[in-house]
């Protein structure tokens, strides 16, 4: 065997002296414990390698918590493959007994090595790891930290009312739906957030005292308080909180869970993450984790450091397609559109049937330079990538539906929204196309529903719920078209009042631009000027080249303080 070999499979590379995964050459900076499991599981290819093995020959013995331990790092080593448990390419759960690294048809592999007969073969504990950057030295110190205080900690509680479950062992379904759970979190869109709770459901109604599981099944309900502003959903979140920290307090997964609940139910950024980081501590370098905190920060205006925890989470996961969405984000809010532009393209290589990706990446164009037919290029590029038609990548977005939407026939021939998208906002949008279009019939119709689907989401909210403003925002456009003025402008002052960059950097603009546009269609212009005018003071997703094009300001357009504006 050669000093360094190499086993490729699909576009990975593993070194199995050095301990190192690359992704077409690029270093995949994969933490330590799941690198020495890879490493092991494809040095026994083909074989089934025992739990109780992997414990004695990565681990170096019994370790308190193991199994907890080995199943992040299983789930961790698929994520970065990019494979799955429901249907692996490369690592199978063998019922009852542990795991396999599958040899892919076709794939280029180096000799297989049998740790028991060969002591020259470069065994996991031994691999040599590349120098560290200062964060991860420090991250793997405390990771160490944390790793011992769990050993010390974990013992059995003879009061705890549930006993810890781990249907990894013996290759339970319960545990197939949470490892099939997580892989749907990690991919964009609602409807697969909605397959996660359906998985957890399941396997949480089987095995309470499956602490992973129930920690999961908190960070879905606190996802959908977040959409939906149901405060039925956070008592969900915390019960199921309850239950997994009863199981098992020092799990990782708690602290995360913890950390959504804080960040998305309850929008209390610093608790968040205050927790988040704990996760950190306990489970360091995991990518899902450092995202989060990224996301937390950039909420919290703190982009600086918001970036690095992005970029951090890209060179340990090439493939975290929710960080190079926030990098895009994050580089729009500042003004920075080509960088904007590249982490979009790189979002989409990684997830290229993800519909909203080409609607974002349409509407930066015109926030760019305003070029109306490079938005509709990219438009062409979704629907040809089997993103969506080019109807539904528009009407998601109410800018594509104002500038472009009189441009493609079979935009105002939808008689429904597309299941991705939210159907207040496309009812909102379809009312203001059949408005430009002289249809008022479905016009008013679209308005209606509008505001009768927001009235009912209002009744259940409270203005310190995530989304509030906006829902309020919404309704208001919803009573304008229908003539109610006076309510409209009411209400676009009560999202003003309850929306700040210090709750929301990322929302607030977007929120204000939208109050503004509001304020503009109930006829209060000097209220929507000055609210304007301060927008364009602050870093905000608004440009002179989108308002010059965007037919919502048709009515202002030779004002001279909107024309000062756009000089700005």
């Amino acid at each position: 065997m050669s000093d360094s070999p190499t086993v490729e499979f699909g576009d990975f590379q593993l070194d199995l002296e050095r301990g190192e995964l690359r992704l077409q050459g690029e270093v995949c900076m994969l933490a330590q414990l799941p690198t020495q499991v890879l490493v092991y599981l494809v040095q026994r290819r083909g074989q089934v390698c025992l739990r109780s093995e992997i414990e004695e020959l990565v681990w170096g013995g019994s370790v308190i918590g193991f199994d907890d331990r080995l199943n992040t790092c299983i789930a961790t080593i698929r994520q970065i493959l990019g494979d799955s448990a429901h249907s692996p390419t490369y690592i199978r759960t063998v019922r009852k007994r542990g795991y396999m690294f599958a040899v892919p048809a076709g794939a280029a592999m180096a000799p297989a090595t049998d740790l028991a007969d060969d002591s020259s073969a470069a065994s996991p504990r031994r691999a040599r790891w590349p120098a560290l950057s200062l964060r991860a030295a420090a991250a793997l110190l405390i990771g160490l930290s944390a790793a011992w205080t769990v050993t010390q900690l974990r013992q059995p509680d003879a009061g705890a009312p549930f006993e810890s479950w781990d249907g990894a062992a013996n290759g339970e379904p319960e545990y197939e739906y949470y490892l099939q759970a997580v892989q749907y979190l990690r991919s964009p869109g609602w409807q697969n957030i909605a397959k996660a709770k359906e998985l957890l459901d399941r396997t949480v109604s089987r095995q309470p005292a499956f602490a992973q599981g129930q920690a999961r099944h908190a960070m879905v309900h606190s996802l959908l308080a977040a959409r939906y502003g149901n405060t039925e959903y956070l008592a969900f979140a915390n019960a199921a909180l309850d239950r997994a920290a009863t199981t098992d307090s020092l799990l990782p997964e708690v602290f995360l869970a913890r950390g959504y609940l804080h960040w998305q139910g309850y929008q209390d950024y610093d608790r968040a993450l205050l927790e988040l980081r704990r996760a950190d501590s306990l489970d360091p370098d995991n990518p899902e984790i450092l995202s989060a905190i990224g996301s937390v920060l950039q909420q919290k205006g703190e982009w600086p450091d918001a970036r690095i925890y992005f970029e951090q989470t890209l060179h340990l996961d090439p493939r975290a397609y929710d960080a190079a969405r926030s990098l895009a984000a994050g580089y729009a809010q500042i003004g920075d559109y080509e960088k904007a532009d590249r982490f979009l393209r790189r979002a989409i290589s990684i997830e290229p049937q993800f519909g909203p990706l080409y609607s974002a990446r349409a509407r930066l164009s015109l926030l760019r330079n305003g070029d109306p037919d490079r938005a509709m290029a990219i438009i062409g590029e979704g629907e040809q990538r089997g993103a969506g038609s080019a109807a539904e990548l528009i009407t998601v977005s109410r800018a594509l539906t104002r500038v472009l939407g009189k441009r493609v026939a079979e935009v105002a021939a939808l008689e429904h929204p597309p299941k991705r998208y939210s159907p207040l906002h496309w009812d909102l949008n379809m009312a203001w196309l059949h408005r430009a279009i002289g249809d008022h019939v479905d016009e008013i119709r679209h308005y209606e529903t509008a505001a009768w689907l927001l009235e009912t989401r209002l009744k259940r909210s409270s203005a310190d719920q995530p989304g509030y403003a906006l829902e309020v925002i919404l309704l208001g456009e919803a009573y304008a078209g229908l003539g109610r003025r006076e309510e409209a402008i009411r209400l676009a002052e009560r999202a003003l009042a309850t929306t700040t960059v210090s709750r929301n950097a990322v929302a607030s603009g977007y929120v204000r631009r939208r109050a503004a546009e509001l304020l503009i269609s109930a006829s209060a212009v000097e209220r929507a000027l000055q609210v304007l005018e301060e927008i364009r003071q602050e870093p905000s997703v608004i440009t002179p080249y989108l308002l010059e094009i965007d037919p919502a300001w048709n009515s202002i357009r030779t004002d001279s303080r909107f024309r000062a504006i756009l000089t700005t």
